[in-house]
C-alpha cells in the first residue's frame, strides 16, 4: 500500500518549479513588460499541481493535509517573490487546484 509522503517531499517540486517560475517573470518585468503577466506563478501553478496530481506523487493523502502543505509552499514561493500579503491570495489558489488535481484523483485512485 502506497502512503503520503512527508511535507519535505510533498513540497519540493512545488516549490522548485514556483521558484522558477517567479525568476522568470521578474526578468520578464525587464525584458518583455509586456509579457510578464503571462508568465506568472498564478498562471502556471495550476499546471505544476496538475503534474504532481497525474504522478500520483503524494499517493493517497488525506485533505487536510493539501491546504497544510500549501500554506508551507506558498510562504516559500509567494512570500519571497512577491511578500507575505500575497501568500494568503496564493494559499487559497493553490488549495483550490491542489484539491482538484491532485486530492480528488488521489481520492479516487485509491478508495479501494
Amino acid at each position: 500500500m502506497q502512503t503520503t509522503p512527508p511535507l519535505r517531499t510533498r513540497i519540493k517540486p512545488l516549490v522548485l518549479a514556483g521558484l522558477s517560475i517567479a525568476m522568470v517573470r521578474f526578468a520578464a518585468e525587464f525584458v518583455a513588460p509586456d509579457l510578464g503577466w503571462y508568465v506568472g506563478v498564478y498562471h502556471l501553478m495550476p499546471l505544476v499541481i496538475l503534474i504532481v496530481g497525474t504522478k500520483d506523487a503524494w499517493g493517497p493523502v488525506h485533505w487536510p493535509l493539501v491546504p497544510a502543505s500549501m500554506v508551507v509552499m506558498c510562504l516559500i514561493v509567494w512570500g519571497m517573490s512577491q511578500g507575505l500579503l500575497t501568500s494568503v491570495g496564493g494559499t487559497i489558489w493553490c488549495t483550490l487546484w491542489g484539491t482538484l488535481l491532485i486530492w480528488l484523483p488521489a481520492r479516487l485512485r485509491h478508495r479501494s
